[in-house]
């Protein structure tokens, strides 16, 4: 299950404490580096008249992402009748669109959920954000909203977490406090993972539904959306939600979505986890 549990009476020493403290006020951590080929692609993929062999030019300067974006490529999410054998084809199969997910989630892959020591728990919390992000996209189509929006947001809605774990490791948080790193990344991943998203310049609508995603407000539907995507997902990892208390939820009320939608969005939760582990 993401989040991981963990004993929240155990605690980090004062002074490395602090020192975490701080830098999370002042925004002084090593945030992820969006990968060049992941940048230009968002860039380029932007315009009216994007270029095809612009795209297949950088990818083959990273062999890194173009053999991921194969793999996810011909995965079953997105494989057609026949196998995609070039980085070309696999382009103009994609379209821009999908082409720009994809991108980031190869650099939440390789570039951004990295936490030296929580090898594990960053698996999960890939996993969990992936499937997230899915969900996110469902309720957007039966919105008729953003749907690329919603999924990149809630793809990284937790990448704050991971971050926070590095940087904890990083002033000498070792294995004995494991509890507590979780803990407290826990506590600032929200405020981090919209830092990442402006650093990587994505739409300040995504930065803000990362930042409040779980405290939804009545005039924001994309943080909503991803506030009910989370407890989607959750509620597939085991945490007890029934349909009730699905449509009690603040995120449920702000994008005033009828019974019928919910009991939809509640069973595609578990199709979309299932999807998330296969990409």
């Amino acid at each position: 299950m993401y989040p991981p549990a963990f004993d929240r009476g155990q605690t980090l020493p004062a002074g490395l404490e602090q020192a975490f403290a701080e830098k999370v006020k002042r925004l002084d951590l090593e945030l992820p580096v969006l990968p060049e080929a992941a940048a230009t692609i968002l860039q380029e993929t932007q315009k009216e008249s994007w270029s095809v062999q612009r795209v297949v030019s950088v990818l083959g300067r990273d062999t890194s992402m173009a053999t991921h974006l194969l793999r996810i490529a011909n995965s079953p999410a997105f494989a057609g009748g026949t196998p995609v054998v070039s980085i070309q084809q696999a382009i103009t199969r994609l379209g821009a669109s999908q082409l720009r997910q994809l991108a980031v989630v190869i650099a939440c892959e390789t570039a951004a959920f990295v936490a030296r020591g929580f090898e594990n728990e960053v698996r999960a919390a890939l996993q969990h954000s992936l499937a997230v992000g899915l969900c996110a996209k469902e309720i957007a189509r039966q919105r008729r909203a953003n749907v690329e929006e919603a999924f990149l947001a809630g793809l990284l809605h937790d990448l704050g977490w991971p971050v926070a774990v590095h940087a904890l490791v990083r002033l000498g948080a070792g294995p004995h406090v494991k509890h507590a790193t979780l803990e407290h990344a826990e506590r600032v991943h929200a405020t981090l993972g919209a830092a990442v998203a402006r650093a990587w310049r994505l739409p300040e609508s995504i930065a803000k539904a990362i930042a409040a995603h779980h405290d939804p407000h009545a005039d924001d539907a994309l943080t909503a959306t991803i506030a009910l995507a989370d407890v989607l997902v959750r509620r597939t990892e085991g945490e007890p939600f029934d349909e009730a208390q699905l449509l009690e939820l603040p995120a449920t009320q702000v994008l005033n979505l009828y019974p019928d939608v919910v009991h939809s969005l509640a069973k595609r939760g578990a199709e979309v986890f299932q999807e998330a582990a296969r990409w």
